[in-house]
């Protein structure tokens, strides 16, 4: 995240969004489930995520960031236009090095596919 000058601290902040724009990564998801996000961080910037979706136990999923960089014009107008969210049925922690997303149920599954 270093080469594209976005702070760990302030990518991991886009899963907060609530309009968090999310599609899978099929062309560089050969092992591990990799996933390519839209988000507004807290500051108001708009970055682009990619990152690796595991479970951690059953009700906790770990995400580790591979890359962050300010979005492209194409990526927020993509963005902009998606559909508003309906409520979401996760909530987000994170603490110095990680995220966690947490569920209610037992089934983890990754965030809503547009």
């Amino acid at each position: 995240m270093r080469s594209h000058g976005v702070p760990f601290e302030l990518a991991r902040t886009v899963f907060k969004d609530p309009r968090l724009l999310t599609v899978a990564d099929l062309e560089h998801s050969d092992i591990e489930d990799r996933w390519f996000s839209i988000g507004c961080a807290t500051n108001g910037t708009m970055l682009s995520v990619v990152y690796l979706w595991s479970d951690a136990d059953p009700a906790t999923t770990k995400i580790r960031l591979i890359s962050a960089r300010k979005a492209t014009q194409n990526e927020i107008m993509q963005y902009q236009s998606a559909p508003e969210p309906s409520q979401p049925d996760f909530w987000i922690t994170t603490s110095f090095s990680s995220i966690f997303i947490h569920l209610p149920s037992i089934a983890c599954t990754p965030p809503a596919i547009l």
